[in-house]
């Protein structure tokens, strides 16, 4: 696990979905200046908010902290599970 291309690769997804590091902080209820560390390398996401980031970006925990994207059957249950989680987080902050 390499901190800068853990950083590289989110800030590379963050992109790709047209997020600003704000944005991507708000979603995640973090700081901006947090998100900014992950991208310049200086330090990883907490652990309890990885499986959120991940759904966030629409790639597994697994992906998030190897820097690399994969292909495959078992990448689409294990989002479906992510995004559920991000959705439940999302509408029981709402309340």
């Amino acid at each position: 696990m390499d901190n800068q291309q853990v950083g590289k690769f989110i800030s590379q997804l963050r992109k790709s979905k047209s997020m600003t590091q704000k944005e991507l902080a708000e979603k995640l209820d973090v700081t901006d200046k947090a998100v900014s560390k992950w991208k310049r390398g200086l330090g990883y996401p907490d652990i309890s908010i990885l499986p959120l980031l991940a759904g966030v970006l629409g790639v597994t925990v697994e992906e998030l902290l190897s820097g690399v994207e994969n292909d495959g059957a078992v990448k689409l249950a294990v989002l479906t599970t992510l995004t559920m989680q991000c959705f439940l987080r999302t509408f029981f902050n709402a309340i």
